[in-house]
């Protein structure tokens, strides 16, 4: 497992819930504010507050080879998604772009390839529906969700906004079908995640879908900790502002919360395992991480290690 504390990367052992330290990585000057690890092969990615993303693969059991930082962005890089083959990194970034680039694991290099450049504020979320045709985006402002499309020669081009009923910011989004994502407000007076799908060539919101969230008032949402989405065992993992949700689609295509934990304060950061059995998150009031099991397919509940 691998975590951020300010502008260095921690490597942890876990096992059956339970979490140790093993290495600390540094080499970027700022903030490290997003991962994403290969499914694949033994190496993640970085991005941070340095505007640099850096490459970091294992060489042997506890050391770890980092690339030269590899700057495109001009302000800070908030989200990063790798491909299903692992060839290709998005990065959405402050700078209100999102770049694309070539991953060479054996090599240990990225190759910036183009941007996508659309939006007028900062890209917060990023995600790739399951088929790899279409790419999603959204920014901190409203009306901008952006669907990006897979053309000529495999490069991706601004194809549409999508409509939303509601003149609301948001900050997380995420791909559940090819047909249909999901997106939540990020702003103080509503906390809702609204289901847009497919009609017609274009996506379109279904009010019949959206969920109520714990209303809030007080807090705005925050960006990191982005929707998970495990389509094994049907599961989806939501932190919106003081609250983490574990969410399931229903028999009929609508989707329900079944588990909810408050953890009374919206500095949360966290993951679940890849075979969706463990959810791992650190949490500002109590400065420490917490590992919960997720048992039950149907019925999820929290079990606390």
């Amino acid at each position: 497992m691998v975590s951020t504390e300010k502008n260095d990367i921690k490597v942890w052992n876990f096992l059956n819930g339970t979490i140790k330290l093993i290495k600390t990585l540094q080499g970027h000057t700022n903030w490290v504010l997003c991962l994403v690890y290969s499914n694949k092969q033994n190496f993640f990615i970085s991005g941070a507050q340095d505007n640099t993303i850096r490459f970091w693969k294992l060489l042997d059991q506890t050391n770890w080879s980092s690339s030269q930082p590899y700057q495109q962005h001009t302000n800070t890089i908030g989200c990063i998604i790798l491909n299903s083959n692992e060839d290709l990194l998005f990065s959405g970034s402050k700078d209100k772009s999102i770049k694309v680039w070539k991953v060479d694991f054996n090599k240990n290099i990225l190759t910036y390839m183009y941007s996508l450049d659309k939006h007028d504020n900062k890209v917060m979320a990023l995600s790739l529906n399951q088929s790899e045709t279409q790419l999603i985006s959204c920014a901190q402002n409203k009306n901008q969700i952006i669907i990006w499309e897979r053309r000529q020669q495999d490069k991706f081009e601004f194809k549409h906004f999508v409509t939303q009923s509601i003149q609301e910011e948001g900050l997380k989004i995420k791909f559940i079908k090819d047909n249909q994502f999901i997106w939540i407000t990020g702003g103080k007076q509503i906390d809702k995640l609204y289901i847009f799908e497919l009609k017609e060539g274009v996506f379109q919101e279904n009010q019949e879908k959206t969920i109520q969230l714990i209303k809030n008032n007080q807090k705005p949402d925050q960006y990191r900790f982005p929707i998970i989405y495990n389509k094994e065992r049907n599961l989806i993992v939501v932190r919106h502002k003081t609250y983490i949700y574990i969410i399931i689609e229903i028999n009929n295509g609508k989707f329900k919360i079944v588990d909810q934990l408050n953890c009374d304060t919206i500095q949360i950061y966290g993951t679940i395992t890849k075979n969706g059995q463990y959810l791992v998150y650190w949490d500002e009031k109590s400065q420490a991480y917490s590992t919960y099991e997720l048992q039950n397919k149907q019925q999820l509940q929290f079990n606390i290690y």
